[in-house]
């Protein structure tokens, strides 16, 4: 599972490559605010993927949590920034409705996030 973990921060680095340069070429090729709000998903997500990689504790049911929130965040991410930067550049979209899906996939992430916290905390020994 560890490989898996490092393959999502490779896709956190691209993330957030994409992101900056989604943010300037909306500030700099016209202002679409669609290219800056999938700016603005890429770099949060991104982020919150480098963060969740630290939840990654010894417990294996929460690491299966973790990773699966950490997996469906970052597809739901990549799927609605890049809908909105395509519809942006280039006039199309990857498919109908890819852009809500994508959104529903970064709902259901955050919630799994909030669901391993809990987990976690209901398993920890009583001190």
């Amino acid at each position: 599972m560890t490989r898996w973990a490092d393959i999502l921060i490779v896709f956190a680095g691209s993330m957030g490559v994409a992101g900056v340069g989604l943010a300037a070429l909306g500030a700099h090729g016209g202002g679409d605010p669609r290219l800056t709000t999938a700016a603005m998903f890429l770099l949060l997500h991104a982020s919150a993927l480098v963060g969740m990689r630290t939840m990654l504790g010894p417990d294996a049911a929460t690491r299966v949590v973790v990773l699966a929130s950490a997996t469906t965040l970052c597809f739901g991410t990549i799927l609605f920034s890049a809908d909105l930067a395509l519809r942006s550049l280039a006039g199309m979209a990857i498919f109908a409705f890819a852009a809500p899906v994508g959104g529903l996939l970064m709902m259901a992430g955050w919630a799994l996030l909030a669901a391993a916290a809990m987990f976690a905390t209901a398993c920890r020994p009583a001190s």
